[in-house]
């Protein structure tokens, strides 16, 4: 068993481990009580996004998290002047945060320490332009391009971001970050390419790919491997029944 708080924001949090309770396995009807001990949310963080140019963003456009090592969590958005004000418990809190303005992306955010029953100020935290670019393709081993994959691209250490585009008829594909160290993937949205019909596989490790304000990196491709083998199986019950 596990208990949260299923009113937000939530006023207290558990940061305990998992609780098990055993029954009998017989007939006899069984009651046992267990008493929760939680902690309530007596400290604050609090603070205000602003665009590069030094005006506030507006309502939800930023959602920021935070979470810390004893389980606790606290969760928020920017309000009409951008501020944001989340009740926490004393602690060390990661942070990441989530801009809703596709060309913009959250800073780099430190580790937070929350001193109990004290409000943290992190004052003014300018959103990011992005404006750097990560290209590349996904083709098969024919050197042909591969349509409708999806490719995304996450960033972390500091703060977390995000990025993705699909891939056009050529291949070809275009991410639109902000400057730092990006770890690039893809998925095959649709069961084959849209335009061969073929269905394709891709057996690669993700890309690190380091970009520079307002730098564009090119070559970050994907080979993909046609599937021209498949699997047969049928299931059956322990008496052999298919």
């Amino acid at each position: 068993l596990w208990i949260y708080s299923n009113t937000w924001p939530a006023t207290w949090s558990y940061a305990g481990d998992n609780v098990t309770i055993q029954f009998e396995n017989n007939d006899t009807a069984e009651t046992k009580t267990y008493n929760w001990q939680v902690s309530g949310k007596d400290s604050t963080v609090i603070g205000r996004f602003l665009y590069p140019d030094g005006t506030v963003v507006g309502s939800s456009q930023v959602s920021i998290s935070l979470w810390s090592s004893n389980g606790d969590y606290a969760y928020g958005s920017t309000g009409a002047d951008g501020t944001f004000n989340l009740p926490v418990t004393g602690g060390t809190y990661s942070a990441s945060a989530y801009v809703s303005v596709s060309s913009y992306g959250a800073p780099d955010m430190s580790s937070i320490s929350v001193p109990d029953d004290e409000t943290v100020d992190l004052g003014d935290l300018a959103l990011l332009s992005r404006n750097a670019q990560i290209t590349g393709s996904s083709t098969d081993s024919n050197g042909s391009g591969v349509s409708e994959v999806y490719v995304y691209a996450w960033k972390s250490g500091g703060s977390y971001d995000w990025a993705s585009a699909t891939t056009g008829d050529d291949g070809n594909y275009t991410l639109y970050v902000t400057a730092g160290t990006w770890t690039v993937s893809m998925w095959i949205s649709s069961a084959s390419d849209a335009n061969s019909g073929v269905s394709y596989s891709y057996l690669g490790t993700p890309l690190t790919v380091v970009v520079g304000d307002g730098e564009t990196v090119s070559g970050n491709n994907f080979l993909l491997q046609s599937n021209d083998s498949s699997i047969r199986f049928s299931t059956v019950d322990s008496s052999g029944n298919t």
